[in-house]
């Protein structure tokens, strides 16, 4: 497995691990999207906790959550209500969980163009993924 794949899969798992908090939590939310219409119908502030190990800021068109104080995980919301992310985000969660990130980020456009090939994710835009579905 190259670093770029052990990326993704962290920044994946880190995102499965959000969403599952989130279906489970109190805010009802099934996923980033959800989330993000609750805070966009004012019916959660801009910012706050989803359980007692991940806390949630929204910004622009998508939400950062914080993992236990410490790995980021940001998430962009597309036009088509789907939680994106590209390189930027994946290298960002590399970063804050302790280890440097290995990946150049063209090298992580290059193995998330490859997943999109595995169908694994799915290409939004260029650059721009999601899981598939």
């Amino acid at each position: 497995m190259t670093g770029a794949e052990r990326e993704i899969e962290a920044y994946l798992g880190a995102l499965a691990a959000v969403v599952d908090a989130l279906g489970r939590g109190p805010l009802a939310a099934g996923n980033v999207g959800d989330l993000v219409r609750l805070y966009r119908a004012r019916s959660i502030p801009k910012s706050g906790a989803v359980d007692e190990r991940i806390t949630y800021e929204m910004h622009g068109t998508g939400c950062l959550f914080v993992i236990d104080d410490q790995r980021e995980v940001d998430v962009d919301i597309s036009a088509a209500g789907r939680d994106a992310f590209d390189a930027w985000r994946v290298r960002r969660l590399a970063s804050t969980s302790g280890t440097a990130a290995a990946s150049a980020l063209a090298e992580l456009v290059e193995e998330c163009d490859r997943m999109v090939g595995l169908g694994v994710l799915e290409s939004l835009a260029p650059g721009w993924y999601s899981v598939s579905a």
